[in-house]
């Protein structure tokens, strides 16, 4: 079985065997590591697979399972994320459009289905995102993908709202008081459908 899981990761992500290193999460499954932009292509492959299966036409075995998985994240996100996790919170808010998944040691990736949003920043078909924040931190992680979904306008303002904590994390003492907020110092340059950093 975990001979499988690691070729059908390997094809999804478009590597080779020797271009993806494993171990084991805490689940005791295979966990790969590859380049975000891969890991992005995976979550495009996702959004891709539940558009396709939603045309109704003719689709490969392998469309139809990653449709499946897809659709089965966005319509019942506690099962993904549990209660009040930010998983959760930004499928829900998303209404089945996007899927979102933490990863190991701050590694976060988003797939969303296409859409006038999408179509928006130069994209043809599905977008997947990936990020990944070096020392782990959950905070930022979070905050840094609400951010990069806002600045690519990749959610409505209503679906910002409820983003909002997450977005600008407020930073407390052991009083409660507020003495930080975290911003940040990125902007992104959508052109011809590339988006630089």
């Amino acid at each position: 079985m975990r001979a499988r899981v690691k070729r059908v990761v390997e094809e999804v992500a478009g590597l080779s065997e020797e271009e993806v290193q494993w171990g084991l999460d805490g689940c005791n499954m295979p966990a790969p590591a590859f380049p975000l932009s891969h890991l992005a292509k995976v979550y495009a492959s996702l959004a891709q697979a539940s558009d396709a299966v939603a045309s109704g036409g003719p689709v490969t075995p392998r469309v139809q399972l990653m449709g499946k998985i897809f659709n089965a994240m966005a319509q019942m996100p506690e099962m993904v994320g549990g209660e009040g996790r930010f998983c959760t919170i930004l499928m829900s808010a998303l209404g089945g459009s996007t899927i979102g998944k933490v990863g190991a040691d701050g590694c976060y990736a988003v797939g969303l289905r296409e859409s006038e949003q999408t179509k928006g920043i130069g994209a043809d078909g599905a977008v997947g995102i990936a990020v990944k924040i070096e020392d782990g931190n959950l905070d930022i992680l979070y905050a840094a993908v609400a951010e990069i979904l806002a600045q690519l306008k990749l959610c409505n303002r209503e679906d910002m709202q409820t983003l909002e904590t997450y977005n600008h994390p407020k930073m407390k003492n052991t009083m409660g008081i507020v003495t930080g907020t975290a911003r940040f110092d990125f902007e992104f340059l959508c052109t011809r459908g590339a988006i630089l950093l």
